[in-house]
């Protein structure tokens, strides 16, 4: 019979995790994501791709759904903040639209994952980024 109670409760702790790990991406909670991949491409589409330490691109964006704000920090003091625009769920993915400063920008998170691609269009350069999220 303990047995029995053991293999319960080991079974209600598995699926209780497996539900919240799958929407830990949903907007429910705030994120900050950490990007890996850059690619960068100028007015006259010459492109550049490499590591987020080679470019002049946020190291950490922080997503916060609870008071609808997002930050970008870059290496040094530097940070940008902004107002989340608009949120879509698609069921798989969630997807955010921003302006920060003049720059448009689209987060793009996969809710089961939390891998995110961000693509953005500034005055001089456009650029994607691709790397994860967690909890915040």
């Amino acid at each position: 019979m303990i047995r029995l109670v053991l293999c319960l409760s080991a079974a209600i702790l598995f699926l209780a995790g497996r539900a919240h790990a799958q929407t830990a991406f949903d907007g429910s909670v705030d994120l900050i994501c950490s990007p890996s991949e850059v690619s960068v491409c100028d007015n006259a589409a010459r492109c550049r791709h490499g590591q987020v330490r080679d470019f002049s691109v946020p190291r950490f964006i922080t997503i916060r759904f609870s008071s609808e704000e997002i930050e970008q920090k870059y290496t040094g003091d530097k940070t940008r903040y902004g107002a989340l625009g608009q949120v879509v769920d698609t069921g798989r993915k969630l997807v955010i639209q921003t302006v920060i400063e003049g720059a448009a920008d689209t987060i793009v998170i996969n809710k089961k994952s939390g891998d995110f691609l961000a693509s953005g269009i500034e005055p001089l350069v456009n650029f994607f980024l691709a790397g994860f999220c967690k909890r915040y």
